[in-house]
This record gives structure tokens, C-alpha cells and sequence, in this order.
């Protein structure tokens, strides 16, 4: 499918630019790799929204420990050595 898209000046002149910096052979090379991330983003939002539903639904469902325990588990950690995950 062919379809023509018209830029505003300002994003022709920056294809353009990237064009004759050797960055891209064409506009539409320039475009596609635009909507490639466009999609990327997209789709890292969609995840992003559904860890964000599945945490809010974990905490209707109550905290995974009291605070005292997360505290006793990290310093059983730290006397064994191991490195607490970031």
C-alpha cells in the first residue's frame, strides 16, 4: 500500500537533515523507523498499564508481609552474604 503523508516544515526539514547525514537513505526509511518506535512505545505502554492493573489488583488482595517481616528477611540476607535484588 502507498499512502503520501505531508510533514509540517519543521519535521520535513529534520528528515531532511537526517537524510543528508546519511542516517537514512529515503523519507520513507526515515518514516518507518519513526513509526517502528512509535509502535515500540505503544506497545511497552500497553505492558507497562497491565502492571500497573495487576499491582493496584495485588493490593486489594492486602500487603505480601508486615513490614516487620520484609525487614527480618532482608537482614537473614545480609547475614548470609547475599545481595539483596534491586
Amino acid at each position: 500500500m502507498t499512502q503520501a503523508v505531508v510533514l509540517p516544515p519543521d519535521l520535513e526539514a529534520y528528515v531532511d537533515a537526517r537524510i543528508a547525514a546519511g542516517e537514512y537513505a529515503s523519507a520513507e526509511e526515515a518514516v518507518t523507523a519513526a513509526l517502528n518506535l512509535l509502535r515500540e512505545r505503544d506497545d511497552k505502554l500497553v505492558r507497562f498499564r497491565k502492571l500497573v492493573e495487576e499491582g493496584y489488583k495485588s493490593l486489594e488482595e492486602g500487603p505480601p508481609c508486615t513490614v516487620e517481616e520484609a525487614i527480618a528477611a532482608f537482614d537473614s540476607m545480609i547475614a548470609a552474604g547475599k545481595k539483596p535484588a534491586a
